[in-house]
C-alpha cells in the first residue's frame, strides 16, 4: 500500500452508519459520509465534501472540496474531483480501458475521470475511461459520456454529445421562479485563493 497509513477526519465531520473507511484517507472540515458509503484506502477530501448513501469512492481518488457524490454513486481509483463539482445518484466514473488486462493496473491512473471545477453530472450518468470533464459542464442525466467535455458545455445522450452551452439554459418555468438562466456565466462561481495551500495541508500536491 502507497502513501501515509494515518486516517485523519477533519473538525464538524459526521460519519453514518455502516460506513468503511479505509487507512491513508484524510477529509477536510465538515465532512459528510452518509449510511453505508465505502472509501478506499488513501483517498483526499477537501473541506465541505458529502458521500451520500452507500456510495463508493475508490483507492486515491481525490476531491478539491465543495462537492457532493450523491446515492450510490461510484467514483474510481485515481480520480480527481474538481471544486464545486457535483454528482447526482447512481453515477459512475470508470478508469479500466480494459477490464481484466494483464496491464490494467499500469494505465487505470492514466485514464482516471477527471471533473472540472463546478460541473454538475446528472443522475445515473457514466464516464467511460479517459474522459475530462471541463469546468462548469454540464451532463444530463442518463449519459454516457465517451469523450472529454469543454467547459461550460452541455451534454446529453447516449453517446452523449454537445448541445447547447450553459449559458444558453433556460428555467422550467422561469415566471414562477423569477429565474431566466439557470447559470449567470458572468458571475460564475470560484474556487477559494487558498485552495492548493489547503489541499497541500492535506497532502494533495500536484
Amino acid at each position: 500500500m502507497s502513501g501515509d497509513i494515518t486516517t485523519i477526519i477533519g473538525d464538524y465531520s459526521f460519519i453514518g452508519n455502516n460506513v468503511t473507511i479505509a487507512a491513508g484517507v484524510k477529509t477536510g472540515n465538515k465532512f459528510t459520509a452518509e449510511d453505508g458509503s465505502r472509501i478506499a484506502r488513501n483517498c483526499i477530501f477537501g473541506d465541505l465534501v458529502a458521500i451520500g448513501l452507500n456510495a463508493v469512492v475508490l483507492e486515491e481518488a481525490k476531491f478539491e472540496g465543495m462537492n457532493r457524490l450523491h446515492a450510490q454513486g461510484f467514483v474510481s481509483e485515481y480520480a480527481e474531483i474538481g471544486y464545486g463539482a457535483w454528482m447526482g445518484p447512481q453515477i459512475a466514473l470508470f478508469n479500466a480501458p480494459h477490464p481484466k488486462c494483464p496491464k490494467a493496473k499500469f494505465c487505470e491512473r492514466d485514464y482516471a475521470p477527471r471533473i472540472g471545477r463546478f460541473a454538475r453530472i446528472g443522475g445515473a450518468a457514466r464516464t467511460i475511461p479517459g474522459v475530462i470533464i471541463g469546468d462548469y459542464a454540464l451532463i444530463g442525466s442518463g449519459s454516457v459520456v465517451a469523450k472529454s467535455v469543454p467547459e461550460k458545455s452541455v451534454v446529453a445522450g447516449n453517446p452523449a454529445k454537445v448541445i447547447k452551452l450553459i449559458g444558453e439554459l433556460n428555467c422550467w418555468d422561469k415566471v414562477k421562479y423569477g429565474v431566466e438562466h439557470p447559470y449567470d456565466v458572468q458571475n460564475l462561481p470560484k474556487a477559494p485563493e487558498d485552495l492548493q495551500k489547503r489541499l497541500a495541508e492535506l497532502g494533495w500536491t500536484r
